[in-house]
């Protein structure tokens, strides 16, 4: 686990790319390659789609797409669409976009609890493999749940009070996986806020805001 002064440094860094960067295009269909410490990220989870450019998020219907509120951009886009609306969800860092058109991919559930310390999952996400490299493939990287509820106001902020952090040998969310997914028994069980940004602090673990805490706040967003 980082210590406070490096969790705030991180939270400095990893907000720079999402606010910079704005998408260029559409996403690159059907790409997979290795994650840091991780494997090969399956084909049927293009229900992760790269948001602005620099960050990741999550379909959960056609039109609509979970990820890091630090995400959003004045214009934003998701999956190569644009999005017309963004709603910030409270308390936590996380957002859904409204996009201007259907994607014609898979989307997920949301999940109704929050994971509890020992539980399994896997982080998907467009984060880089080290600083220099580009956002543009997606990645995934297998992950446990060891400690639940942030130290400090500052993790308190990202992941709110039931948020969780996980971690798997030298695996973790690097830049760019912000907005992505953590995926337990097929549900989105969190969304990826906190991370390694310049992907070479193999001890730095990643932290997510948990779903399930928010779930009602989240349909809601997703039906209106």
């Amino acid at each position: 686990m980082m210590n406070r002064s490096f969790a705030i440094l991180a939270l400095f860094f990893l907000l720079l790319p999402a606010c910079s960067v704005q998408a260029s295009g559409d996403e690159p269909a059907g790409e997979v390659a290795q994650a840091i410490g991780g494997a090969a990220q399956p084909s049927n989870a293009q229900y992760v789609v790269s948001v602005n450019g620099s960050c990741s998020g999550t379909l959960v219907s056609p039109t609509k797409v979970v990820t890091a509120e630090h995400c959003l951009s004045a214009q934003n886009r998701a999956g190569g669409v644009s999005a017309t609306r963004a709603q910030i969800i409270g308390g936590r860092d996380v957002a859904v976009l409204t996009l201007s058109r259907a994607l014609a991919l898979p989307t997920v559930k949301l999940a109704q609890t929050a994971p509890q310390i020992g539980v399994g999952g896997t982080l998907i996400g467009y984060g880089r493999t080290e600083e220099s490299s580009l956002f543009t493939t997606r990645r995934q990287a297998d992950l446990r749940v060891y400690k639940v509820g942030a130290e400090d106001a500052d993790e308190s902020r990202r992941i709110g009070p039931t948020g969780f952090f996980a971690r798997g040998g030298d695996a973790r969310g690097c830049g760019a996986d912000s907005g992505g997914a953590f995926m337990v028994d097929g549900e989105l069980a969190g969304v990826t806020v906190l991370g390694d940004p310049s992907c070479d602090h193999a001890d730095w673990d990643t932290g997510f805001a948990a779903v399930g805490p928010i779930y009602d706040l989240l349909r809601a967003a997703i039906d209106n």
